[in-house]
């Protein structure tokens, strides 16, 4: 059941945003060209990121699944019958390349993933608790612009596939590809409603939160101005409510 105005709640000791990494070979001379990336959840364009709270941001529908910017690295939570694509166009390829990326099941009991290139035969892996799985390819670009999908179906259960480290090796050289859209600069007052965050998704903000060395507490489901007293009651610096009080009552 959701309440109006009610949200999972996280105190934090201190809330930072990390600078984004410099991407110097991006505008190296001869550096191929990236497009800004696209996310399809269950075949349909996903709305723009929500705004980014300590490099923490929302790509949601009403249903369906969800996806959590997590500053460089995309984290799927997925359930059976439920997919996520992410599409990225790449110019300015002339000589053979590589592509080599990394999908980790965080939590569920598994999931299926795959890497391809112009609809081409994919790389494909299941994934199980565990273990870190790399989905390499190599290929000549046919076209002026190549287009690469990452592809993530949900098996048994829901599960949560945390996507890292793709990177475009061509020339000798090493580029990282963008897999991340960039937060919403998206200021109105109220802000769009998200729907109900999902737990894996939850649970890796708070990770992202206390790896960093911050101390954190899950309050939990709550209303704003509880979120506001406990953060006094507990002496902590500040908080992250993830749905707020414009939400409606359903």
């Amino acid at each position: 059941m959701k309440v109006a105005g009610m949200g999972i709640a996280v105190l934090c000791a201190v809330l930072a945003a990390r600078p984004a990494a410099a991407r110097e070979d991006y505008v190296a001379v001869g550096a191929p060209r990236f497009s800004a990336p696209r996310i399809a959840l269950n075949g349909k364009a996903g709305p723009a990121p929500s705004s980014a709270v300590c490099g923490f941001a929302l790509i949601a529908g009403k249903t369906g699944p969800q996806v959590a910017v997590c500053g460089q690295s995309l984290l799927v939570s997925i359930r059976p019958d439920e997919e996520v694509i992410v599409t990225v166009e790449i110019q300015g390829l002339t000589e053979p390349f590589s592509l080599a990326g990394r999908a980790t099941l965080t939590s569920g009991a598994g999931a299926r993933v795959s890497l391809s290139l112009d609809g081409g035969k994919p790389v494909e892996a299941s994934l199980r608790p565990g273990r870190d799985t790399r989905l390499e390819l190599a290929a000549q670009p046919a076209r002026q612009i190549v287009t690469i999908r990452l592809r993530t179906r949900g098996a048994a259960g829901e599960a949560a596939v945390r996507w890292t480290g793709l990177k475009l090796t061509v020339g000798g050289r090493r580029f990282d590809i963008p897999i991340c859209p960039p937060p919403s600069a998206n200021n109105r007052c109220p802000p769009p409603v998200l729907p109900p965050m999902r737990e894996p998704l939850a649970r890796a903000m708070i990770d992202g939160v206390t790896s960093s060395g911050v101390g954190c507490v899950d309050v939990g489901v709550c209303d704003t101005p509880l979120n506001y007293f406990a953060g006094n009651h507990l002496g902590a610096c500040g908080g992250i409510q993830v749905t707020a009080s414009h939400n409606p009552i359903e």
